[in-house]
């Protein structure tokens, strides 16, 4: 009798509705897709009276319930979908997209800006004790190189949104790192200052729905480093002796990351990416040294695309100096080991380069205490250091 009138057929509709996500949530029907970005799902706890009395059991369920709901990641996107397509409105912390749909991360703004400019004497102080162990490396064989990675900020200005534009800061924290590092004679590679200097030169270093450099960005940033570490070790490593560059509407990973964090059920940018293989000599005479890169996410990239493979014999990538990956280990897998319980310095002190790449945004956290915790085990302070102790 019930589906006989409109009112109940609409009422079984709506019933079918309310079961087909526990449906789902029980017997996993069909694949519903994954979330993109930072997204913690919490697990099942078992019961405990301890944890039903103080209130922790019904809170963790209720997490647990909630993230894996039938259906949960198609019912985000749509609802993510709806909120951007009729207000404009982005799920997702620390972005906004600006003119012409070109995507920005807060924080390069504030760097562009100088909101978040910690001032010449604390940079000073950090570079000068950067100065220090590079030339105590130096002493060792070892090569200290900086590169600051490029922002998009700096690179398309013209776009940012009308709410946030601002004048390019006379004082900012990548105009400083860059001067004083210069006057100090670190030995570096401005990227930033590079990379805009070649714009509407060479196409696609940064994509609309990005904020990283592209493989193709990277791929430059890589070439200058060998040249520079070549340079300045005095030695012959494996140059690129042949490109093939190809033009697609499919992006990599890093080409569309902000777009991927609004978790929608549509693209909302077209583009065209470059993308490059390069194809390096093998010649066996070519020295290859070994290279720890510590920094930011800017460095996935270049591990992530092999980069260093060709032109290093070991590499070593410690992201944001707290979690140790390298060549045998690549993105998306667990963590690597954590940097506090791993024999660092030991690291340090029998590999060729040691490279620290942050980007703009990064560099109030520049080092993310390598500097601090090397000046401590070379004993800065002292008034002598046994340099042949170190050698041992």
């Amino acid at each position: 009798m019930i589906f006989k009138t409109a009112r109940g057929r609409i009422f079984f509709i709506f019933l079918a509705m309310l079961w087909i996500p526990f449906l789902q949530q029980k017997f996993r029907i069909t694949k519903s897709g994954t979330l993109h970005g930072y997204n913690v799902l919490h697990h099942h706890f078992p019961f405990t009276w301890k944890g039903w009395w103080n209130g922790t059991y019904q809170s963790n369920e209720n997490d647990f319930l909630n993230d894996s709901m039938g259906y949960r990641t198609m019912l985000l996107r749509l609802n993510n979908q709806v909120d951007y397509s009729l207000f404009k409105k982005v799920h997702a912390n620390g972005i906004v997209v600006g003119k012409d749909k070109y995507m920005y991360e807060t924080g390069y703004i504030d760097d562009y800006c100088g909101v978040n400019y910690v001032g010449d004497i604390t940079i000073k102080n950090k570079l000068t004790r950067l100065k220090k162990i590079q030339d105590t490396l130096a002493k060792l064989g070892k090569t200290l190189l900086v590169v600051y990675a490029p922002s998009k900020v700096y690179y398309y200005p013209e776009y940012l949104p009308d709410s946030m534009k601002c004048a390019e800061a006379v004082n900012s924290n990548y105009k400083s790192y860059t001067r004083i590092s210069d006057s100090l004679g670190i030995n570096e590679i401005d990227c930033n200052g590079w990379f805009r200097g070649l714009k509407g030169k060479r196409d696609n270093i940064f994509t609309r729905p990005g904020t990283h450099w592209t493989a193709y960005g990277a791929q430059l940033a890589t070439d200058s480093i060998v040249r520079y570490i070549s340079r300045v070790r005095n030695i012959r490593m494996p140059q690129a002796i042949s490109r093939k560059i190809t033009r697609t509407t499919i992006p990599q990973a890093q080409e569309w990351d902000l777009e991927a964090a609004f978790n929608l059920l549509f693209r909302i940018t077209k583009d065209t990416f470059t993308h490059q293989e390069v194809v390096y000599s093998k010649d066996s005479t070519l020295t290859r040294p070994s290279v720890i890169l510590i920094g930011d996410s800017f460095g996935w990239t270049i591990v992530g695309n092999d980069l260093l493979k060709p032109v290093s014999n070991y590499w070593e990538f410690w992201y944001y100096f707290g979690e140790v990956y390298n060549q045998q280990i690549t993105e998306g897998i667990e963590p690597g080991q954590k940097i506090a319980e791993y024999d660092w310095m030991d690291k340090v002190l029998h590999k060729d380069v040691v490279i620290l790449l942050y980007t703009t945004e990064n560099l109030p956290v520049f080092g993310n205490g390598f500097i601090e915790q090397s000046c401590k085990y070379f004993d800065f302070d002292s008034r002598s250091s046994d340099l042949q102790q170190i050698k041992k």
